[in-house]
């Protein structure tokens, strides 16, 4: 894939955990990426966060430590508020107007896509990779189902409007799970990144 492509991966990263860089590294493999973003938020807009936006920087940035293809942009937590998409994307092409901007979301958030801020404008300003987990089903609204395509390449010749559903199925690990069920270090070393872990425990994070 042509390097003029940003790929951003946005989350809140309550915490980091294995499945994202798992996602992240199929992408940059899969596409040919020099760079894949995670972006975390400031504030979710359709979901809780438990942990500042420090804290969350700081998992982070311990857990792309040795994964040099895989950057932070941490503009939404800089702009402050809460975050949206739209406003992310916006200035995005306000820096590079000849970038085309993937963005990566998760299966759960193409279903409720159609809820998000100015979600028509968001696909005419990027094309969507969607990253599907084993047990939830596919179901978005029919306005965005006609946007799906089968074929990667055709991201590469398209500058937005499109969605690619990955074909791998990632299995149903989500921050939330790591959160309820953190206990001891063994069970979460196939989980998380054991810098991740060290910082939680430090930091008594997720009441642990």
């Amino acid at each position: 894939m042509d390097l003029e492509n940003r790929v951003i991966f946005g989350g809140t990263f309550d915490p980091v955990h294995n499945g994202h860089f798992e996602i992240a590294n199929d992408i940059l493999h899969e596409f040919n990426l020099s760079t894949i973003y995670m972006l975390p938020c400031n504030i979710a807009v359709h979901k809780n966060v438990n942990t500042t936006a420090e804290h969350r920087i700081k998992m982070l940035t311990a857990a792309t430590e040795g994964h040099p293809y895989i950057k932070i942009d941490d503009r939404e937590i800089k702009r402050k508020g809460k975050s949206y998409m739209i406003d992310t994307l916006k200035s995005i092409k306000e820096e590079n107007k000849s970038e085309n901007i993937i963005l990566v979301i998760g299966s759960d958030s193409l279903n409720n896509f159609h809820t998000w801020k100015n979600w028509l404008q968001i696909l005419q300003l990027a094309n969507i990779i969607v990253a599907p987990r084993n047990g939830h089903k596919i179901n978005p609204c029919t306005k965005i189902s006609t946007q799906i395509t089968a074929c990667k390449d055709e991201l590469a010749k398209t500058r937005h409007g499109l969605i690619y559903i990955l074909r791998k199925q990632y299995e149903d690990i989500s921050s939330s799970y790591i959160r309820d069920k953190m206990s001891t270090k063994t069970e979460m070393k196939n989980l998380i990144n054991e810098k991740v872990y060290e910082i939680i425990k430090t930091e008594r994070l997720y009441n642990n």
